[in-house]
């Protein structure tokens, strides 16, 4: 029997995802990355690129832990912010806005910030447009942060 290591990402009900990694009889019959005996479906090696996985022999398990960089850049207009990331927001060539709604707890806590007038994301953009008198450093950290927890839980693309 031929064993090969397998890492995939496994979501719960609310599309939280969880990195997975175990032995299983190699089967091509889908698209995967193959390399020195390792199965990665090509969504979730997209999803696993700039990143690392670690062995914890204490907990006995592997971790996942995400490579990603933002960075906020302003318009010419004072009352949209752009955040630009290493990682998409979006799948190739889709956008998404903030109307469409979304169900990820991170995302949904920018939304819901009453600062926050409306998002829109295509690929590695992410604009948010802003009450521009009352955004402050302290709201665009914690947006910053919204934004990590949604890449680090492995979130699929907003569209």
């Amino acid at each position: 029997m031929d064993l090969h290591l397998e890492i995939k990402i496994m979501r719960d009900k609310e599309k939280s995802g969880a990195v997975h990694i175990g032995f299983v009889q190699a089967s091509l019959d889908k698209p995967v990355h193959q390399a020195l005996g390792q199965v990665i479906s090509s969504e979730d090696f997209e999803s696993l690129t700039n990143g690392l996985i670690s062995y914890e022999e204490e907990e006995g398990k592997y971790l996942f832990y995400p490579n990603i960089d933002l960075v906020w850049e302003d318009s010419p207009r004072a009352t949209f912010k752009r955040i630009r990331a290493n990682k998409p927001f979006t799948k190739k060539g889709q956008t998404w806005s903030s109307d469409a709604g979304c169900s990820y707890p991170p995302i949904k806590s920018i939304l819901t910030n009453v600062n926050v007038i409306s998002c829109y994301a295509k690929g590695t953009i992410f604009q948010i447009e802003v009450k521009a008198e009352l955004f402050t450093a302290e709201i665009e950290e914690e947006i910053s942060e919204y934004i990590l927890i949604y890449f680090s839980r492995l979130y699929p693309p907003l569209a």
